[in-house]
């Protein structure tokens, strides 16, 4: 059974569950990433969505976050301020296959990141721009159909990021094979 930070995984974790998971465990300085002894809290930083959904988001999630910078620019400029900020945690809502392809191509880029994880549209929910399913969807895995049901224009975005994921996928592990 999948573990999630020490305590097993009954069931399918979405994005904003790890989110919360992960702030609340990042202000918890004795149960730190850290080198130096878990003096000091993991540093999260966010990167995706709009303006003003990303900086919503960080000011819902507090102290935790030391940056943040939205899904509609350079990514040179993006990956500067990651380093410049040194996050151990980048959090990436960019949607499918674009959170994946940016943390494949540039995680290397970025000393300080330890955990990069792409999170797809929870930033939209945590902000409070777009309301969560109700919890009954939820416990079925099903609150990106909710999502598709209120944001019906997003059908060619899910579609193309069902295919792009299993492409990525596929890439991923022939070049995995390719090594050995």
């Amino acid at each position: 059974m999948a573990r999630l930070l020490g305590k097993k995984l009954k069931q399918e974790i979405n994005g904003v569950e790890l989110i919360y998971k992960l702030n609340q465990k990042s202000k918890i300085p004795s149960r730190g990433w850290s080198a130096s002894g878990g003096k000091f809290q993991n540093k999260v930083f966010l990167f995706g969505g709009t303006e003003e959904v990303v900086k919503k988001t960080a000011e819902k999630l507090g102290d935790s976050v030391i940056g943040f910078e939205h899904g509609y620019q350079n990514l040179e400029k993006v990956i500067d301020k990651i380093n410049r900020d040194k996050p151990d945690v980048l959090l990436v809502g960019l949607g499918s296959p674009k959170q994946e392809k940016f943390i494949y191509e540039n995680l290397k880029k970025m000393l300080s990141v330890k955990l990069a994880i792409g999170v797809g549209g929870a930033f939209d929910f945590i902000s409070g721009e777009i309301k969560r399913a109700p919890k009954p969807i939820q416990k079925i895995g099903l609150e990106w159909l909710w999502r598709l049901i209120i944001q019906p224009q997003r059908i060619t975005r899910i579609k193309n990021g069902v295919i792009g994921l299993i492409l990525l996928t596929f890439k991923n592990m022939l070049s995995l094979k390719n090594r050995k």
